[in-house]
């Protein structure tokens, strides 16, 4: 071998300049792809920072980006596709892609309808345990199936409400699809004194109660508010004895809805199931609403009661 290697000298130096250039090749190509990477992370850091107006160190870049993609989906009810995330918030394709999968994993979003993406029900359980109404059960877990079950057969949104701070509280909803669907806000607080599901919580909270919010100035949302004490007293007494209430346009001039209690197995009234929709001259419409809102109602109801 080392015969041979000392004939051809020549030979030798082509080998190990070949090798040395095929070296320093590869290096300065890691080096270019390292410093490309390192400035990709860095930009998706900034372009989280800017987007959240607050310093970027000491702070997870995918944490931030996970956020941003969260707020994107709180305010779009009716959900977003990724394309339209990756458009919205300027996110590379792929980090939005792998932060979808982590969040669906954890139940923080869920898929609907081919790749839509909406809140899901970590959220839900997250903002429960901020509740001033505390429950033994997981409410808008137990419920979103049955949601979406409600908007897909009439094609409005449908959802879940509780009574906390005064006021009623969205704990869980589904979106519509139809042209007119309404969109619902998840954690919104409404009046208690105007809407389906709020008259049916006023009208089994503790006369205590009840009369306390009456002392208080109620709001006029539309010419069919219910304001006066009298008039209000008796549409309550009305909607304890038939066992649902209906709003023909109390907090928006041509939004009905019809709500009906939730009740747990001792027989208290938890929650309140109803489902809003634009006012249409439409009979079967309004009847197809009303027996799903009591189907989707008792539905919750059973599971509450056998879990």
């Amino acid at each position: 071998m080392a015969m041979g290697t000392s004939r051809h000298p020549y030979l030798l130096r082509l080998v190990l300049q070949g090798t040395s250039f095929i070296f320093e090749t590869l290096s300065f190509k890691c080096y270019i792809l390292w410093g490309a990477l390192a400035d990709f992370v860095k930009g998706e850091a900034m372009q989280a920072a800017r987007m959240t107006g607050l310093p970027e160190t000491n702070r997870n870049p995918a944490v931030e980006r996970a956020m941003i993609l969260l707020g994107e989906l709180e305010r779009r009810p009716d959900g977003m596709s990724l394309d339209e995330l990756v458009r919205q918030t300027a996110i590379s394709r792929s980090s939005v892609y792998r932060i979808l999968n982590s969040l669906e994993a954890h139940g923080a979003v869920r898929s609907v309808r081919g790749g839509v993406y909406v809140l899901g029900g970590l959220i839900l359980k997250l903002a429960s345990s901020t509740l001033t109404t505390k429950m033994d059960f997981d409410l808008p877990r137990i419920a979103q199936p049955h949601l979406d079950a409600a908007a897909f057969a009439t094609g409005e949104t449908a959802k879940v409400s509780i009574h906390d701070l005064g006021a009623t509280l969205v704990v869980a909803g589904a979106p519509g699809f139809s042209g007119h669907a309404l969109h619902t806000v998840i954690g919104r607080y409404l009046p208690l004194h105007a809407g389906a599901a709020s008259k049916v919580l006023l009208a089994h909270l503790p006369e205590a109660e009840i009369r306390r919010l009456l002392r208080s100035r109620l709001p006029r949302f539309t010419p069919l508010t219910l304001c006066d004490e009298a008039a209000l007293l008796a549409e309550l007494e009305r909607i304890r004895a038939q066992g649902w209430s209906y709003d023909g346009g109390e907090y928006g001039i041509n939004i009905h809805s019809y709500g009906v209690p939730i009740t747990a197995d001792d027989g208290r009234v938890v929650a309140a199931v109803s489902i809003p929709f634009v006012a249409r001259d439409d009979e079967a419409h309004y009847k197809r609403i009303f027996e799903q809102t009591l189907a989707t109602a008792q539905g919750i109801g059973n599971e509450l009661k056998h879990p």
